[in-house]
């Protein structure tokens, strides 16, 4: 009867860390638990790539096991957990390829999960936990969704040019939500999650140069409709209105409003 109530136990434990790990995240920044001096001259120099790979993404945990990363929802990978301990993905694209971790803690109040992945490096384990934000409600989730994320498909014919402003108005209002998001949750953005050619200056947005190869360029039919794109998001930085923006000290706030400000001057 013990052992039957033990094993019972256990596949109750299992249960909940499944459930507690399955849902939409928000991966925040990793705190690295370096012991030795090696070990921190060692991150030092992988620190960038560690970062690189899996701060400010935006991730989610199927019920049916499915994997995906939204900046890359087309690469589909495999979830579980293992011994009531490990998170472990595979095939989950960049960052996720074959990722395992052993379950630290959650905060119902905070809506936070604390995984540690061990990374081996030049003969010494370094630890990292990786802090996940829970996104189930309100607009954040919205990020998510399939019809904000419709414009990561690309078409299969060509487009008008108000189908085009309708693409680059839901690129805005998607990356809108990702700023806002970020203003709350983080204390720092990284630009090149953003797959548009924007530059992020203090209280201002500017453009890059349009490049054929880029991923904004891949959302589109052609080389000349993302072209014709770009020429419309650049007028939609000139058309916009930015006097009445406020963010108070933070400028993710600010790009968050600036970037839904443009958006509308694409579909009012």
């Amino acid at each position: 009867m013990l052992l039957i109530l033990l094993a019972a136990c256990k596949q109750e434990g299992k249960k909940k860390l499944h459930q507690v790990v399955e849902g939409n995240w928000f991966v925040v920044y990793p705190d690295d638990n370096l012991l030795t001096k090696k070990q921190n001259e060692i991150y030092a120099v992988i620190q960038d790539s560690i970062t690189d790979l899996k701060c400010l993404k935006l991730i989610s945990f199927k019920a049916g096991g499915e994997f995906i990363q939204i900046d890359s929802a087309s690469t589909k990978g495999k979830w579980g957990t293992k011994d009531n301990e490990f998170v472990m993905v595979n095939d989950g694209g960049n960052g996720f390829e074959n990722f395992k971790a052993q379950f630290s803690s959650y905060s119902e109040e905070d809506s936070v999960l604390k995984i540690t992945e061990t990374v081996r490096v030049k003969g010494e384990n370094l630890r990292f936990v990786w802090n996940l934000k829970r996104l189930e409600t309100g607009e954040r989730a919205k990020l998510f969704d399939e019809k904000m994320n419709n414009w990561r498909n690309k078409p299969p014919a060509p487009e008008t040019e108000e189908q085009l402003s309708k693409r680059l108005s839901q690129m805005l209002l998607f990356y809108s939500g990702y700023f806002q998001l970020i203003s709350e949750e983080a204390s720092y953005f990284m630009p090149m999650r953003v797959h548009m050619p924007l530059k992020f200056y203090q209280h201002a947005i500017g453009i890059k140069d349009f490049k054929p190869e880029s991923k904004f360029a891949s959302f589109f039919y052609s080389e000349e409709e993302a072209k014709m794109a770009y020429d419309l998001l650049t007028a939609s930085i000139k058309n916009s209105d930015f006097g009445d923006v406020k963010g108070g000290n933070s400028y993710t706030r600010e790009y968050s409003q600036m970037l839904k400000i443009m958006a509308k001057t694409l579909v009012p």
